[in-house]
């Protein structure tokens, strides 16, 4: 496991919380964070795939998971051995303002 603690992940009220499009509802944040935990350095482009879908809109607006998330996606990136996998590193990028 990694220094993302799980009591802390299940305490965040994400049914409170909205993703960043519709037809991703937001309870898979969490669970995406859980399998990005436990796949640690083998995570692949499809265990990441969840979370960006739920926090990426791509049109500048960041959902509430995704302000809710970001201590956990940090702590994961921290993970000495695990990182951020390259095709996680797009679910944490932010873009410039225009």
């Amino acid at each position: 496991m990694t220094g993302m603690s799980i009591e802390a992940l299940d305490a965040v009220p994400w049914d409170r919380l909205e993703s960043a499009l519709p037809q991703h509802p937001v309870e898979e944040v969490p669970r995406a964070l859980r399998r990005l935990a436990l796949a640690g350095g083998a995570a692949t482009e499809e265990h990441c795939h969840p979370l960006y879908s739920c926090l990426a809109a791509g049109n500048g607006r960041v959902p509430s998971a995704a302000t809710a998330a970001l201590p956990f996606v940090v702590a994961l990136a921290a993970e000495p051995g695990t990182g951020v996998p390259f095709p996680c590193q797009a679910a944490v990028e932010v873009p410039a303002p225009e």
